[in-house]
Formats: structure tokens, C-alpha cells, sequence
């Protein structure tokens, strides 16, 4: 008996040529059960296949997406809360959080991307405008969150700076953060710090003289 003699026989409408990619020819003196399971192991195959996307879809987290207002690109990602991301997405995502005066790459800290998820899923639908994140030496000390892949500067098409400061503010009190407002250039700043105190501080005129620490909207953290 043939394949496709037993395929009518079990009422199947499957496009032979296809399959017949993916399972091997079924010998002679197998029964019908033994092709009905053949095809049965090639849908579970199939289903096994999509699983990982599935999985991605449903995973909790936000789709974001930047512009990056020095080179003018734009991506969009799916940030999961938990921080963890794709290989495929780490590495556009650490080209477009590049040093954007010498285009040199350090992988974003995960806390970060923790971060980067809550702001998205709070903020659904709205591009973030990103100003600066890595900064290589010379443009940074080792010291700096930027450096270090801690840090972004950046602010949300449609949203005041100071909804979003509240939001980030807020947020610290769960982790360590670091939140800057920068109001002559219209961005604020925000980090990951593991293992240090959260802080927010106030910049009105460019300088390290004119940071002014622990402002008021950045009130004690219950």
C-alpha cells in the first residue's frame, strides 16, 4: 500500500510533495496507524517549531521604540521585564546605543533594560527620543554609569519631563536608580545601580557646579 493510498484512506488532505521534505517514505508493510503516526509527529514537530516565538510573544514586557536624535535611526524592540533579550536585538541595540563620538559598543546593562520595559509599558504607543547612552573614554570616566552601560539620557514624544521624572521617581523606590533632570537641554537621565542608594538631582545651567542633589520632587524614598 502507498502513501498517498493510505492518506486517502484516513481522509487526510496534505499537499504530498510537502511532505514528503520532512518525514520519510513510509516501507512497505506498514499499516495505517503506522503513517497516521507520521503525520502525527510531524504536526507536533511543527508546533514544537513556533514555540519559541509563541513564548517570546507572550512575554511580559513592552515594545519600545527609540530615535536616536545624534544619527537619526530608528528601532523598535520588545524590552521583557525581566531583561532578558535576544542576541539578535543586544546587538542592534548596542550599535544604537553606540558612543556617538567615537561609535564604540558596550552591551546595555540589564538592569537597565529592566528599566527601559517599565518606562515602555507605561508610556504604550509613545517613541523615546534617545540623546546619549554609552560614552567611551576619552568622553566619560570609568566611573560614569554611561561608560559602564548604566545610563540613558533621553525624553518621550508627547509626555512632559516631569510625568515621566515622577514615574522614574517612583520607580526608584523598588530599585536603585539614579534620576537627572536636565532642563536646559530637556532631558532627564536615569540609571541602574546595584547596590547603591538611589538619587535624583537637578541640572538648570551646564556644569558639574550647578548639580543640585536631592531636590525636592526627589523626596525620601519610603
Amino acid at each position: 500500500m502507498t502513501l498517498s493510498s493510505i492518506l486517502v484512506a484516513l481522509g487526510l488532505q496534505l499537499h504530498l510533495p510537502q511532505l514528503a521534505d520532512v518525514v520519510e517514505p513510509v516501507e512497505t508493510g506498514h499499516t495505517a496507524m503506522s503513517a497516521a503516526a507520521a503525520v502525527l509527529g510531524l504536526t507536533e514537530s511543527g508546533s514544537a517549531l513556533q514555540a519559541p516565538r509563541a513564548d517570546r510573544n507572550a512575554a511580559d514586557g513592552a515594545e519600545v521604540t527609540f530615535y536616536n536624535v545624534n544619527t537619526r535611526e530608528t528601532e523598535t524592540y520588545f524590552f521583557r521585564f525581566d531583561g532578558v533579550i535576544s542576541h539578535e536585538d543586544e546587538a542592534r541595540l548596542m550599535h544604537l546605543f553606540r558612543c556617538k563620538r567615537s561609535g564604540h559598543q558596550r552591551k546595555p546593562d540589564q538592569g537597565l533594560l529592566q528599566i527601559i520595559a517599565r518606562v515602555g509599558a507605561e508610556y504604550p504607543g509613545h517613541v523615546i527620543e534617545l540623546v546619549s547612552a554609552h560614552r567611551a573614554i576619552p568622553f566619560a570616566v570609568r566611573t560614569s554609569k554611561h561608560w559602564s552601560g548604566h545610563a540613558m539620557d533621553f525624553r518621550i514624544r508627547g509626555v512632559k519631563l516631569v510625568d515621566v521624572r515622577t514615574f522614574l521617581w517612583e520607580m526608584a523606590g523598588t530599585r536603585p536608580m539614579g534620576v537627572g533632570h536636565y532642563h536646559k537641554d530637556a532631558f532627564l537621565h536615569v540609571d541602574s545601580r546595584p547596590g547603591e542608594p538611589s538619587i535624583g538631582w537637578d541640572v538648570r545651567r551646564r556644569g558639574r557646579e550647578n548639580y543640585h542633589y536631592n531636590p525636592r520632587w526627589a523626596r525620601p524614598l519610603s
